[in-house]
């Protein structure tokens, strides 16, 4: 799979009403908003690493592609995700809420 590299944040679209959705506060929201993370994605043995570096937080998740995991998002919420290829350079990311 040729989905590793470092990969920076070019546009975004509603990315602050989706926030909001979420229950995001204002000010969190705003930074999040202004914000052009650098996203590094690294694979040994099968494990994945997502490494997303922005100036509001540093946040790191390991995954086997169609495996749940417990993951911490930046915003402090718990879940349960899975990572599914879908395509040769595309991977999904589902987040199921523990609450």
């Amino acid at each position: 799979m040729s989905i590793t590299g470092k990969f920076k944040l070019s546009t975004s679209e509603n990315f602050e009403d989706f926030m909001k959705a979420l229950g995001v506060g204002l000010v969190t929201r705003k930074l999040g908003n202004k914000s052009t993370p650098t996203v590094t994605v690294s694979e040994e043995a099968g494990e994945y690493t997502v490494k997303t570096e922005s100036l509001v937080k540093t946040s790191e998740i390991k995954f086997k592609v169609g495996e749940q995991f417990e993951e911490l998002t930046a915003d402090g919420r718990k879940v349960m995700s899975t990572m599914t290829q879908t395509a040769p350079n595309v991977m999904v990311h589902e987040m199921l809420g523990t609450n």
